[in-house]
C-alpha cells in the first residue's frame, strides 16, 4: 500500500489505534475488491461516527465503511 492516513477525533488510546489499524487492512482488502489500486494512490479513512468510518482514495470518495458490518454502507 502506497499510504493510509487515519484521522482521530480526540484522543486516542492504545486499544482504538489497534482498532483503526484493524479497520485500515479491512477497507484496504476491499477497495481492492471494487478494483481500486491502493499501491498507487493513497487512503484516507475518518472516523465519523460509532463504527463508520469516511473513506477517501486519493482525492475521490468511496464511502461509508461499517466496520461492525464490514462493508460500504453508503
Amino acid at each position: 500500500m502506497k499510504e493510509s492516513t487515519l484521522v482521530f477525533n480526540g484522543q486516542i488510546t492504545m486499544r482504538g489505534l489497534q482498532d483503526m489499524i484493524a479497520v485500515e487492512q479491512d477497507v484496504a482488502h476491499a477497495v481492492r475488491e471494487l478494483g481500486y489500486n491502493p499501491d498507487k494512490q493513497s487512503l484516507t479513512i475518518e472516523a465519523v461516527a460509532y463504527n463508520r468510518y469516511s473513506v477517501c482514495f486519493g482525492r475521490s470518495y468511496v464511502g461509508i465503511w461499517d466496520s461492525q458490518r464490514k462493508t460500504f454502507v453508503d
